[in-house]
């Protein structure tokens, strides 16, 4: 993923609350950033769930959720990898017995470098501070 802008955030297929509303507010982000900026940034949303988002799942959120383009990956690893990004990510989440998965809700900005240069926490937060955060990334190219 290295070379370019991402924005990055952590999800499960099997969740029906926060996960779409993520979804739903990095689109918001992507419609902050002028036209020509738009093809600049890359979107990648990592599964929490390495038991059960197989990539035909993965695809199929894609699609619920109108994430439409080549520039959305939807991706999942091992659950240690997982962790570990997690981690990173200052996501912290907790599997449940019954499959569910509480978590906290991190929208991250990585710059070509892979280095986190903005964060934010919570559901619905202004997208115009995330925006500003990559436009700030590409303008210093």
């Amino acid at each position: 993923l290295s070379g370019r802008a991402y924005i990055v955030s952590m999800i499960f297929t099997h969740c029906y609350y926060a996960c779409p509303v993520i979804a739903s507010d990095l689109k918001a982000i992507d419609a902050h950033f002028p036209e020509e900026q738009r093809g600049e940034v890359d979107y990648v949303l990592f599964s929490l769930d390495a038991e059960r988002d197989s990539p035909e799942r993965l695809a199929d959120f894609k699609q619920r959720n109108g994430l439409n383009g080549t520039r959305w990956s939807l991706l999942v690893s091992d659950a240690n990898s997982i962790r570990e990004l997690a981690t990173v990510l200052g996501v912290r989440y907790r599997i449940k017995p019954d499959g569910e998965i509480a978590h906290s809700n991190v929208i991250a900005v990585l710059n070509a470098e892979g280095e986190i240069v903005h964060r934010q926490e919570g559901l619905q937060p202004d997208p115009e501070a995330t925006a500003q955060a990559i436009s700030e990334i590409l303008s210093d190219r």
